[in-house]
């Protein structure tokens, strides 16, 4: 806010143009990072290093769809952050810390697994779920703004982010167990952590809910078209 008060239109495009390069080599590098890792905790984390260069896309639009993409990703980014790393906390109390940890552990661990499968297809842009819509925002404006190389870095980078999910996915259905042992979930932890999957659903169908919000802030801001 206070850049676009007082910053003149030539500055303006200054700045953009350097946070957009930011953005891209920030979704670039977190993407990359996380596709070679092992540790699924450092995976999430370098997802969420990438997930701020998502977000910078929408702040270079400099537009009230830019700023509401931006907005909105930093909730449902926070949301899936979140409950990423609480599914992840509960499964390294029973020894999950990598991927070859994580084999079977759909069955070992059925409601948890399911959580963090939705978290990770929120992260990839999946519709319905919130990440999906968050992504379209910031990706629009971006295209928007004049910036549609921007954009497509972030579809490209989108899509590596689904291979290395899925490849988290494959190893949690796909792969056997070590051994069939289910383990009983603690049901304290099943209830915040289904909270946080039913606002990743309920934002991403009814996305309105957060735009209502967001709307009278951006709306007070000397936005520069």
């Amino acid at each position: 806010r206070v850049l676009i008060f007082i910053l003149t239109p030539p500055d303006v495009l200054n700045w953009t143009f350097m946070l957009a390069v930011m953005a891209s080599l920030t979704m670039i590098v977190g993407n990359l990072f996380a596709l070679i890792q092992d540790n699924v905790k450092r995976l999430i984390a370098n997802i969420c290093v990438a997930d701020v260069g998502y977000n910078l896309v929408g702040i270079t639009s400099v537009t009230a769809l830019g700023l509401t993409g931006n907005l909105y990703f930093f909730l449902m980014g926070g949301i899936t952050t979140a409950l990423s790393f609480m599914v992840i906390g509960v499964a390294s109390r029973y020894g999950f810390k990598t991927l070859e940890d994580f084999s079977g552990l759909g069955r070992k661990m059925p409601f948890v697994s399911i959580a963090l499968v939705i978290a990770a297809l929120s992260f990839a842009g999946v519709p319905p779920l919130g990440g999906f819509m968050a992504k379209y925002l910031v990706f629009t404006a971006a295209i928007q703004a004049n910036m549609s190389w921007l954009a497509i870095i972030g579809v490209l980078t989108s899509v590596l982010q689904v291979a290395y999910l899925l490849r988290l996915v494959n190893y949690m259905y796909a792969k056997e167990p070590k051994d069939e042992t289910v383990i009983k979930e603690p049901k304290r932890m099943l209830v915040p952590i289904f909270i946080l999957v039913a606002a990743i659903i309920i934002l991403g169908v009814y996305p309105q809910i957060v735009f209502n919000l967001i709307d009278p802030v951006i709306n007070q801001l000397p936005l520069i078209p």
